[in-house]
């Protein structure tokens, strides 16, 4: 059955030390998760409130989590404070849910009506996951997983423990591999308008896939490891389209954005277009914005346009890698596949054939990339492009790509403490930007496509 209102209200959950999978075959609606130890003592007597003592702290553990899963229909977590409980100006500490944390509807949509935190822990994971949609229904949403020390939590004190701002000398993720999830199947990552925010801060790496579109959503990750890689993918669009005002003028105040901090690979790869708009745009910053990162930046790789099927993979490596003279040489493929440089040419096939789907593609763009710059090399030349058109046509053949476009207009890709910069679009046009608009300055480092350290764009 259903798990929902009664008198205006939907479940509140109290946790504390504690891993707690909830099922309703129907309907979920959760009103309120937290752990009770930071909720502010009520006194019977409202008038001897002022005269309590308190004492904040969180009782989670590494071992707490929560499932929470609708089988048929919609999970909607409104994240409200549970005021109905507390005297008049007595704001309780709500919606802080355990480190590990999988929300789910089988069949249907996530909505989402408030922000809401993952206690720290350096093996929390955070999985968010739909069928359908993931919708923000409120007009601020924050979806944020902390990277703080978990035990400055645990110590109480008069005041609630700041699990936000803290963050201890060594990354709290460093050495943890798993990978958050935020996955809409066959739908979208969207707010119900272009007025809303829906922010996500997440403290590891993670893949945001939608079967449609990812609009109007805000991102930051930190990537805590050197061989660190997050993916956001859309099958239609990755749109952060041009907010303006009624007058038709852009909105200046356009602050959504894709950054992540420290090292590793980021890549967006969208069906159809990307769309940046006038937004702060994709960044990534090594350890600028929190010093206990590595400091080397995460590169970048943009597909846009690229069809419902994709690069093909398996046909490039069949018509352009195996009967190649070892073309992969010195293009970095080798070293991300663990194959030394002196190999044979069969065993590097051998071990690009066996590895999983993203470090396929990533080993694939860079022998695509090479010989695209090899065959324009040649043409310059001889006037002859063959290698580099038939390099393109292996990978993106008539039936796949050219698809959308990526379009910066009053945006930026920058790569502010080094890494590369890859840009992918197979038949649909780049257009990087305008350094201005009559209604909307921007200054020369926030537009364009910028490796600011050390790095390439390819």
């Amino acid at each position: 059955g259903q798990i929902g209102e009664v008198d205006g209200f939907a479940p509140y959950l109290g946790l504390a030390e504690a891993d707690v999978a909830i099922t309703a075959g129907g309907d979920f609606a959760l009103e309120s998760v937290f752990n009770p130890t930071v909720m502010p003592q009520v006194a019977q007597d409202e008038a001897l409130q002022s005269g309590i003592v308190r004492s904040y702290y969180f009782t989670y553990s590494d071992s707490s989590g929560l499932k929470a899963t609708s089988l048929a229909g919609d999970l909607n977590l409104r994240n409200e404070t549970p005021r109905r409980f507390y005297p008049v100006g007595l704001i309780p500490n709500q919606n802080v849910y355990p480190a590990d944390v999988t929300l789910t509807a089988v069949n249907g949509d996530v909505a989402i009506d408030s922000s809401m935190l993952s206690y720290p822990s350096a093996t929390g994971t955070f999985e968010l996951l739909a069928q359908q949609n993931i919708v923000a229904d409120g007009s601020v949403v924050q979806i944020r997983q902390s990277r703080s020390d978990p035990a400055v939590g645990r110590v109480p004190g008069p005041t609630i423990p700041d699990i936000i701002a803290n963050r201890p000398a060594v990354p709290l993720h460093q050495g943890d591999l798993t990978t958050n999830l935020v996955v809409a199947n066959d739908g979208d990552i969207t707010t119900s308008n272009t007025l809303q925010q829906l922010t996500f801060r997440f403290a590891k790496q993670t893949l945001m896939s939608a079967g449609r579109n990812i609009n109007d959503v805000s991102l930051a990750i930190e990537q805590n490891n050197p061989g660190d890689f997050s993916l956001i993918e859309a099958g239609r669009n990755i749109n952060q389209a041009p907010q303006r005002r009624s007058n038709g003028d852009f909105d200046g105040n356009d602050n959504r954005f894709f950054e992540v901090g420290g090292p590793g690979r980021v890549e967006f790869y969208a069906g159809g277009t990307v769309e940046l708009g006038a937004s702060t745009g994709i960044l990534t910053s090594g350890n600028l914005r929190n010093i206990s990162l590595p400091a080397d930046g995460a590169s970048i790789t943009v597909y846009a346009g690229v069809g419902a099927d994709g690069p093909d993979l398996d046909g490039y490596i069949d018509r352009i890698i195996e009967p190649g003279d070892r073309i992969w040489v010195d293009t970095g493929a080798a070293e991300l596949l663990g194959v030394d440089e002196d190999a044979s040419n069969e065993e590097f096939i051998a071990a690009i054939r066996a590895t999983d789907e993203f470090t396929q593609r990533e080993a694939v763009k860079r022998v695509y990339l090479s010989e695209i710059r090899a065959g324009g090399i040649e043409g310059t030349e001889s006037g002859d492009y063959t290698r580099a058109f038939t390099t393109i046509d292996a990978l993106f053949p008539d039936e796949q790509g050219q698809a959308g476009d990526l379009s910066l207009l009053l945006s930026q890709i920058t790569t502010e403490s080094g890494g590369d910069i890859d840009i992918i679009v197979p038949g649909g046009l780049v257009n990087g930007g305008v350094a201005s608009a009559d209604e909307l300055v921007k200054e020369a480092d926030e537009l364009g496509v910028v490796v600011k350290r050390n790095g390439s764009i390819r």
